[in-house]
């Protein structure tokens, strides 16, 4: 596994360092830990001199409050054109053409002989779409419709633009150009902290506390399903900066539930461990001495 993690590593290294403009997209109504992950990405690829655009199609809730940059991720991307639409009929338009005048410009539409095209006001519609980018990442998305509109009103950009897909579940469509997807890693955060290790980046410590927040968020304050490799990566993040924001934040079910379990878990104990001041059963039985000495 880690032989292919270090070959697509390789790949994104490539794209990297070709690409200008990256835009970093999540899916709609995405976990704690997985906008952590794409928040970290784009604040490393931000600080490193990239130019980079994060967006979610969903709103965001308070939930995501202590994650850093929260307040950067859009809503809303491709504004690069201006569109006009109005319904068409196949072969009704001769011509197309424009003229700038008294510093207007007038977009001028030539109808075909013999066709009837109508174009009133409550007709035509107004839009923008089309991102200028060279690399996408597309984080905690098994598949494209995922992304909802994004997806639906920039197809075009999906098919020409290469996709790195970082994921952990066992359910991604592996859709991308890179499908950087492994259900080894218990979070993204501790996926996108892996990629970052690879690719031999700075890590700042803003990303450093995110990936953080994401680690403790899915492990339960590395309590559950850790790794020692998840160890490891805590501590990466720690030396580079990264404070433990989510230690204090763990419901307060959960905690009720931790302080049940430990406090069930000494009772067994002492079921199983008489205390010190208890003697033994055999204790209160009567002694008989057998002696050896010969006269």
């Amino acid at each position: 596994m880690l032989a292919d993690f270090r070959n697509e590593v390789a790949q994104i290294k490539n794209l990297l360092a070709q690409a200008k403009n990256i835009l970093i997209l999540i899916r709609e109504n995405p976990s704690i830990d997985g906008l952590a992950g794409a928040l970290a990405l784009y604040s490393i690829l931000k600080s490193n001199g990239g130019h980079a655009t994060i967006a979610c199609p969903s709103d965001l809730t308070v939930e995501f409050s202590d994650l850093l940059g929260v307040d950067e991720v859009k809503k809303e991307i491709g504004s690069k054109n201006f569109i006009i639409s109005w319904d068409y009929t196949d072969g009704s338009i001769e011509k197309v053409s424009y003229n700038i005048e008294n510093q207007r410009f007038n977009l001028v539409i030539q109808p075909r002989e013999n066709t009837q095209m109508e174009i009133s006001k409550d007709k035509i519609s107004f839009h923008r779409a089309g991102l200028n980018t060279d690399l996408i990442f597309i984080v905690q998305t098994q598949n494209f419709s995922l992304l909802n509109n994004f997806f639906t009103k920039e197809q075009e950009m999906f098919s020409k633009v290469p996709v790195i897909n970082v994921d952990n579940s066992i359910e991604n469509e592996n859709f991308g150009k890179i499908n950087l997807v492994s259900p080894i890693f218990g979070s993204i955060s501790e996926l996108c902290a892996e990629l970052v290790l690879e690719l031999g980046i700075k890590l700042e410590k803003d990303a450093a506390t995110n990936l953080l927040t994401g680690i403790d968020y899915c492990t339960k304050n590395l309590a559950d399903n850790v790794r020692p490799e998840t160890l490891e990566i805590a501590a990466w993040c720690l030396k580079n900066g990264g404070v433990r924001l989510w230690k204090t934040r763990i419901p307060q079910d959960q905690q009720n539930k931790d302080v049940l379990h430990k406090v069930l878990k000494i009772e067994d104990e002492k079921k199983e461990t008489p205390p010190n001041d208890v003697p033994s059963p055999d204790w209160l039985q009567p002694k008989i001495y057998h002696g050896s000495t010969l006269l």
